[in-house]
Formats: structure tokens, sequence, C-alpha cells
């Protein structure tokens, strides 16, 4: 008789447990570090998909955060060029001064080391084989892969939100971003 009334209860116990952790990662959403400026691209709709070295297999809502690294950031050649800002001319543009962005991009306009937006991450293809269930994508200049994440409904937070990235897809708290969600803006 013990055995019966013990078994009961640990199996209310585990179900408890199962429904703790179902409840747990129901709070949690999946967020990848994208690096500037790419992560600005991709919140700007320029930038339809991120590059990896590995295949994504998670589809769903993904919250973008940029890194606050500035490695990305092609620094400006001594003649006052940058590669990315103002190809081909001098970077004079009143919008952001002398040659300070990438992409024609102010470093003003980058947030580092916070939860950006977020988007729907549609699918993940080799370059290769993008063009042929992606036409729209032939001759994007960022489809570099090997794997593209391709990324739609992009939304924009009003403000970025300080928080540590990590390598890889990891987990941040619902209640962290759920205010930003609300009221972010979608990109076009």
């Amino acid at each position: 008789m013990t055995k019966h009334t013990h078994g009961p209860a640990k199996s209310v116990q585990l179900r408890r447990r199962k429904l703790t952790m179902r409840n747990l990662e129901e709070a949690n959403m999946k967020a990848l570090t994208i690096c500037q400026p790419y992560a600005e691209l991709v919140l700007r709709g320029e930038k339809p998909v991120e590059n990896r070295t590995w295949e994504m297999t998670y589809r769903g809502p993904l919250l973008i955060h940029a890194g606050k690294s500035r490695a990305w950031l092609t620094p400006p050649s001594e003649q006052g060029r940058d590669k990315h800002c103002c190809p081909g001319s001098l970077c004079a543009r009143a919008s952001h001064g002398p040659c300070d962005g990438v992409y024609g991009i102010p470093l003003a306009h980058m947030s580092f080391g916070a939860l950006v937006g977020i988007a729907e991450v549609k699918d993940c293809v080799l370059a290769s084989e993008i063009v042929h269930r992606y036409p729209r994508l032939a001759g994007n200049q960022h489809v570099e892969g090997p794997w593209c994440i391709v990324l739609s409904n992009v939304r924009r937070f009003s403000s970025g939100i300080p928080y540590r990235g990590q390598q890889g897809l990891f987990h941040v708290d619902e209640s962290v971003v759920r205010a930003a969600i609300q009221t972010s803006e979608a990109v076009r």
C-alpha cells in the first residue's frame, strides 16, 4: 500500500515538473547575435538573409541581438573613403559627416550589445541553392553562405535593450522584450 500511494504522488510531481519546464520554454525566446553593420541592415530591410557556417533548423520568431564588437566595421581609408560607406566618392554626406559609418549608416544610428528587433526565420538554405527556392534573392549582395538564414517580418524595437549576446542561438526571457515587441515597428 505504501508503494501505491507513493507511486501516484511521484507521478504528479513529474507531471508538475514537465509542466513547469514547458512554461519555462514558452517564456524563452530564441535570439541570434549579428554584428554591426549587418544587424542594422537587417532592421532596415536591406539584408533579408543572415549567413552562417552552420545550418539552423529552428523556424519561428528570432530576436536580433546587435553584437558589441566593432570588428566588422570597415575603417575609413587614408583618403577619407570607406569601401562600404560611399563607394567611389569622398564621404562628405551631411547626414553623417566625414566617414563615420558603413553602408551609408552613421555609427550613431547603430546599437551595440543590445536586442534591437525581432524577425521570423522562414528557412535556412545553402547559398548555392537559394536562387532556386527564393528567386527574389538572386544577385543579392548579402547572400554569401555557406548557409543563408532567410528572414521576414522584421520589426525594429524603438530602442535597443542592453543585453549580453552569445554564440549560436541563445534564449532570452520573453519578459525582457515583451514591451519592446508590442511597440516595435514593421520594416518596409
